[in-house]
């Protein structure tokens, strides 16, 4: 199954490299989506094998990862794209698991539930709540509806009708695919955290969205 790695980053240069390079070991084209890194990203991401784009100015990850998807429109190589952070949280030894549940499936999600420490708390509240409310309005058990660690097929990503600026992205893909009629599945993963901060901001993302929520509740 052809698949390439894509990887948004913003500020990444203490953990991009460990990250390529274990992506690279599983024979998989990576590249890097350099969102207005100023701390020697996608030098690192170089210097590890990785082939790295410019997105310039600071617009998010969903708008990096929503330029990558078109300008790999034209690229025949690939059906399913493997998104990963490159904060180091996923560990790339773990990108079989997904593979393996790859075939004839559209959107397979890497499952970090039951939320745990060091996940800080309002982040787990958050996680579960919009995790619970996709399973309810899709019928999908989905137990972590935004983890970055996620396969995703060619048609989802050529047929969905995007409109995410941030991390409702995740959400995004999953209601597009059941919209679509799409196959989902789920697989475990561990996640790393390492002391480091998130870009994620738990209030205005949330706030983000439960606009975007209500806006995919009114148009659905």
């Amino acid at each position: 199954m052809p698949v390439y790695v894509l990887i948004p980053a913003h500020n990444e240069a203490e953990t991009i490299g460990r990250v390529v390079r274990g992506c690279l070991v599983h024979g998989h084209k990576v590249i890097v989506i350099d969102d207005h890194c100023t701390d020697g990203t996608a030098e690192s991401a170089r210097l590890a094998g990785a082939e790295v784009w410019n997105h310039r100015g600071m617009r998010g990850k969903a708008s990096g990862l929503r330029w990558g998807w078109k300008r790999l429109a034209e690229d025949p190589g690939w059906t399913h794209l493997l998104l990963l952070d490159g904060d180091g949280q996923h560990d790339p030894r773990q990108i079989p698991d997904l593979l393996a549940l790859a075939p004839g499936c559209d959107l397979v999600i890497g499952s970090r539930a039951p939320f745990q420490d060091p996940m800080p708390r309002v982040r787990r509240w958050v996680n579960s709540t919009m995790s619970w409310l996709l399973s309810q309005r899709t019928g999908w058990a989905i137990p972590d509806s935004q983890s970055g660690f996620r396969i995703v097929s060619r048609r989802l990503i050529e047929r969905g009708r995007w409109t995410s600026c941030a991390f409702e992205l995740e959400s995004e893909m999953i209601l597009q695919a059941w919209q679509l009629g799409y196959t989902f599945a789920c697989c475990p993963i561990d996640c790393r955290y390492g002391g480091r901060s998130s870009h994620i901001q738990p209030w205005a993302d949330t706030w983000r969205w439960l606009l975007w929520w209500g806006r995919s509740a009114r148009q659905s």
